[in-house]
């Protein structure tokens, strides 16, 4: 795995970790469909934006 993309990985899954347990210590409730979309969507951006393979 690429350290920027770690860079990137690395805080985001933090702040998700937060938000899930600020959100608990409140007593709200979360629907994690959200979470599930937006490591979906992220996925997808990291793929569109990965290099391509040099040409031979």
């Amino acid at each position: 795995m690429n350290r920027a993309f770690l860079i990137i990985l690395v805080p985001a899954i933090l702040v998700a970790t937060g938000y899930v347990l600020v959100f608990r210590f409140l007593g709200l409730s979360l629907g994690y469909l959200r979470f599930i979309l937006g490591g979906a969507v992220f996925r997808g951006a990291a793929t569109c934006l990965r290099q391509a393979p040099a040409p031979s």
